[in-house]
């Protein structure tokens, strides 16, 4: 608990965050920050270098075969060279806040201070994993869509999903795409490079359905699937090709996600302890978990105890080294003219997938020589041990001094570092693998 003069707050106030209630309180709405943000590689923000950097990290290492592996007697060690790949993100403030008239509180028949500040905390925490999530699932899903139209000869190409096909690796470095700088697609299986990508509500980066600009013309067919070259790996359900053709019956079993876990092992991806070889994890929605327990092999792999590891509320169970959790945050594509089911996505994924660059907000009081000023008028209690995500109570500052707001603050970036040059294999990113597989609607 932070060591703080709260003479500022109401003394109501000040009791609950001196007797520990308000950390206590807080403490359960804090599980959302433990499911996405599992994935993180956390990256300290240092200070005094701007708000945008550019970062290297080494990639995965290609194992030998026994002939290249072999040492000559009185010859050196042959020398394995590891891949170093660039990212960069950029710290932004975010946060959001509550008033909380103090009158109503008092009579209220409940603490109306502790409830406030309690729903607060878990919107923060559900928004930082949202952030987290929308990152992550827009680089393991991007650059792998269909074409929604069948206009003839053409170099506007319509999409249903532009996500992914706006950026292209140079030395490394994701670089918009452009005529200088385009990138190798194929169209229903044809070769083209993409010069240009917008989104139809001109988002940044395009999200969702847009236009893909082309080198040269091509007469492809509706529906077609439209493939980055380095595009991740998709598994889904029923091998089908793209989610336009999943339907109804393409239901979960649990070999595509064992597919999907071989992947991972034969790129040499850390598992969640940080070891090559060591159990992924595994994020289902409550649908998706529902027709894994119908799934044959998984009912006899339950029936012969071969399902276990529920270490914590949220844990489904340990199988094929898999560690299988519920997570309600999963998407879910709504069936539409394009889907003929609606779509529900899991994400197989190892350790370090996503890096999360943050700024602790008491970073920002060292600027204040003089110490208190900075938080003269404000009690801020950092919810994590990296104190990525604070709580701030500031005193009442209307004219009748009776409303505390609360507020939640994190400053930080979330970016997916690539694995384009590690082991086999030319995608762009190894960590994780996406699984689509039919549902009902979430």
């Amino acid at each position: 608990m932070a060591e703080l003069n709260l003479a500022f707050l109401p003394p109501a106030v000040a009791g609950v965050i001196q007797d520990g209630m308000l950390e206590r309180r807080l403490l359960k709405s804090l599980r959302p920050l433990l499911l996405w943000r599992m994935l993180c590689e956390q990256v300290r923000h240092p200070g005094n270098i701007g708000e945008r950097v550019t970062r290297t990290r080494s990639g995965l290492i290609q194992p030998d075969t026994a002939a290249s592996a072999r040492r000559l007697p009185g010859v050196d060690p042959g020398v394995v060279t590891r891949s170093v790949e660039q990212f960069g993100y950029g710290v932004q403030p975010y946060g959001k806040g509550i008033d909380i008239h103090l009158p109503s509180a008092f009579l209220a028949c409940e603490n109306k201070f502790l409830d406030d500040t309690d729903a607060l905390a878990f919107h923060g925490a559900q928004t930082l994993g949202r952030f987290c999530r929308d990152e992550l699932m827009a680089a393991y899903t991007g650059g792998d869509s269909f074409t929604t139209d069948n206009p003839g000869s053409v170099t506007a190409v319509a999409m249903k999903d532009v996500t992914g096909f706006d950026k292209v690796l140079v030395n490394g470095l994701p670089t918009a795409v452009s005529a200088s700088n385009p990138m190798s697609v194929t169209i229903g299986g044809v070769a083209r490079l993409v010069t240009a990508c917008v989104a139809t509500d001109a988002s940044s980066p395009p999200r969702g359905p847009g236009t893909l600009t082309i080198s040269a013309a091509l007469d492809y067919a509706q529906y077609d699937r439209v493939l980055r070259s380095d595009a991740p790996t998709v598994v889904r359900q029923g091998s089908r090709s793209t989610g336009h053709l999943i339907v109804a019956g393409d239901t979960p079993t649990i070999a595509s996600f064992r597919q999907a876990a071989a992947y991972l092992r034969t790129h040499n991806v850390p598992g969640l302890d940080g070891q090559v070889g060591s159990d992924y994890g595994c994020f289902v929605d409550s649908h998706t978990e529902n027709a894994l327990f119908a799934d044959a092999e998984f009912h006899d792999a339950i029936n012969a105890q071969g399902v276990s590891g529920q270490i914590a509320d949220g844990t489904i169970g340990r199988y094929a080294g898999i560690l299988f959790m519920r997570n309600n945050e999963m998407s879910v594509i709504a069936a539409d003219s394009d889907y003929q089911a609606n779509v529900h996505r899991s994400i197989v994924f190892g350790a370090e997938a996503v890096v999360e660059a943050f700024i602790p907000e008491m970073d920002f009081q060292q600027v204040v020589p003089v110490e208190g000023i900075a938080t003269s008028n404000h009690y801020k209690m950092a919810l994590d041990p990296s104190a990525t995500f604070t709580m701030v109570i500031r005193a009442p500052q209307d004219r009748a001094g009776q409303i505390v707001s609360a507020s939640w603050l994190a400053n930080l970036d979330y970016c997916i570092p690539t694995d384009s040059l590690s082991r086999t294999g030319s995608q762009r990113y190894k960590r994780c693998v996406v699984v689509e597989t039919a549902g009902p609607a979430a």
